[in-house]
């Protein structure tokens, strides 16, 4: 059997402090963490990364790294979210020193059944906690995934702006798509940006065609790549199926320099169902941006979408040695 990690790339809207706590628990490092006082009991959830393989998954564990200040002060409960219901793990006393603490699901909570791929790509993790009148320190959250890997071999496979759908957004130079479809991220070379201040602006591109014709899609992930120029600069990844729209939950970009932000949808948003070839090739994906300030206004250099998908049934046959699992 094999194992992989999957760490936070955001928070969930509904159960959060503020936008950005999933950056202080996802490095695997102590030396960054929340340090919160709990007066109630609080539950906080965290999207998790893509996960990069394809198999039978035999468990799902939650794990959070935590301490408190005062021995046994303070309970803990891993917890994740599928299917649209929170599930929460064995009862846990903090101690004063950092220790993970875990909960194993060997099978989805809301079918009774095993865990699928899309179910992994689409859940979040994270924890709930007492309230107390000290701080509670949270480390790290991940989730751990064990599984037996099929001989087939996904395809992770990228498509990027082809065009303009609808645009709002003011492009640096050009065209806005042709600000954000490089292959190769340029940056400051080219971008696009509020023209209005304290307004959401969201730019919706058409995408490329998948270069290869795919089979079962396991999940898709959005990708904005951003930078900040002032404190009132905020990012929210945008795609459309099905004629809605869809968005990451909003953050404030943290950093001058450039890095991605982005969310993955195991399921199609719309339907709750697996993603279809047609849907892939009907989506618009984009970016929203939002600025207190017209003189300090935040930049998205780069847009795609990444589709992981199994081949189709006659590609899959010609990568196998052996029997189909």
């Amino acid at each position: 059997m094999s194992t992989t990690t999957l760490r936070p790339i955001h928070n969930h809207a509904s159960y959060q402090w503020d936008a950005h706590d999933w950056d202080s628990v996802n490095d695997g490092s102590d030396g960054t963490c929340l340090q919160k006082l709990i007066p109630d009991a609080v539950t906080r959830l965290y999207k998790m990364s893509a996960p990069s393989f394809y198999g039978a998954i035999s468990s799902v564990k939650v794990y959070v790294r935590a301490k408190h200040v005062v021995a046994d002060a303070c309970h803990l409960k891993p917890a994740l979210l599928t299917h649209g219901t929170i599930y929460y793990g064995t009862d846990a006393t903090l101690e004063v020193s950092y220790a993970d603490y875990y909960y194993s699901w060997a099978t989805n909570p809301s079918t009774g059944e095993a865990w699928t791929v899309q179910e992994v790509a689409d859940l979040y993790a994270g924890f709930w906690a007492d309230g107390t009148s000290q701080y509670t320190y949270i480390a790290d959250v991940w989730v751990v995934p064990t599984y037996t890997a099929s001989l087939v071999t996904p395809l992770d496979q990228t498509i990027r702006p082809s065009s303009n759908n609808t645009v709002a957004l003011t492009p640096s130079t050009g065209s806005n798509y042709a600000c954000v479809d490089e292959a190769t991220a340029n940056d400051d070379t080219d971008y696009v940006m509020p023209g209005t201040e304290d307004t959401w602006q969201t730019d919706l591109y058409n995408m490329g065609s998948l270069p290869l014709q795919v089979g079962e899609i396991l999940w898709v992930r959005i990708v904005n790549r951003a930078s900040k120029d002032g404190a009132s600069n905020i990012i929210k990844t945008a795609l459309r199926t099905h004629s809605t729209t869809y968005y990451r939950p909003s953050e404030t970009l943290y950093t001058t320099s450039y890095a991605n932000f982005e969310t993955v949808y195991g399921y199609n948003p719309y339907t709750g169902d697996n993603w279809t070839q047609d849907e892939i090739s009907d989506l618009l994906a984009g970016v929203s941006l939002y600025s207190g300030v017209t003189t300090y206004v935040p930049k998205c250099t780069q847009v795609y979408v990444e589709v992981y998908a199994l081949p189709k049934t006659g590609a899959a046959r010609a990568m196998l040695i052996g029997p189909v699992w």
